[in-house]
């Protein structure tokens, strides 16, 4: 019998005997288990592993799970496939009030998050909303100096304004 902590490293790390499936409804119980905070789902969101995603989904992962802070797995997705895969199976792409979102907390990653960026755009991430010390993701992108993602959220911010005012009309 496997502790939760094995559970993770051999999910994280793709690394079980069995096919996914029948793994994961085997050690399903411990899915949401998370003695330092983090869940399967936090902890795998490093790694290439989001074909697992919606089986572990399917077998009752919290997609949305906060963890300390409000971090949430997209929170910590460093993939985009991580993070497409987990805005498949529901997970919120503007959970963080009263801290940051997802997109916020990528913007802060810099270039290393351009892709995840993108796609949270893309799908719809709310380019305004303002962490709890009043900074749009736009704000940390500057603060970073990170020009080419400056340029991407400036471009979104001016579509979402955009399109906001055309619906008060």
């Amino acid at each position: 019998m496997l502790s939760y902590k094995e559970f993770h490293d051999a999910i994280i790390y793709g690394d079980f005997e069995e096919d996914a499936e029948t793994f994961i409804k085997t050690y399903s119980h411990f899915i949401n288990h998370a003695e330092d905070g983090y869940t399967v789902l936090h902890n795998m969101m490093s790694e290439e592993q989001w074909e697992l995603i919606p089986l572990l989904e399917k077998y009752g992962a919290d997609v949305n799970a906060e963890a300390l802070e409000g971090i949430a797995p997209l929170h910590l997705a460093c993939y985009r496939e991580n993070a497409e895969a987990l805005i498949e199976a529901g997970a919120d792409i503007n959970l963080g009030a009263p801290g940051s979102t997802p997109l916020q907390v990528h913007a802060a990653e810099g270039a290393e998050s351009h892709e995840v960026i993108k796609y949270l755009l893309w799908k719809g991430a709310d380019v305004t909303f303002k962490d709890s010390q009043g900074q749009t993701a736009l704000d940390i992108a500057k603060r970073r100096e990170d020009w080419n993602n400056v340029r991407i959220l400036k471009r979104a911010m001016t579509l979402q304004l955009g399109r906001a005012k055309s619906n008060e009309i």
